[in-house]
């Protein structure tokens, strides 16, 4: 039998290497909750992966991510 360890970090599961992403994401444009497969679009950034609720929102993000995206990951769970 093996053991898995893990820790909670910035609303984040990680075990060893792995990440596990919490099933609701926060469009970081327009605050909206959805849940991450319904998410209608994604970018990246930063080494980060944001998801949007519409092309729009990821749009706005595209042209500016640094207005949009926070320095901070915690503060994103704040939103």
């Amino acid at each position: 039998m093996q053991r898995i360890s893990g820790s909670l970090d910035d609303g984040r599961i990680t075990f060893g290497q792995q990440e596990a992403e919490p099933d609701e994401i926060v469009d970081p444009v327009c605050g909206a909750r959805i849940e991450r497969r319904q998410a209608v679009a994604a970018s990246a950034y930063a080494g980060r992966a944001f998801f949007f609720c519409s092309q729009e929102c990821k749009a706005r993000f595209d042209a500016d991510p640094e207005a949009f995206a926070p320095a901070d990951p915690a503060k994103e769970a704040e939103r």
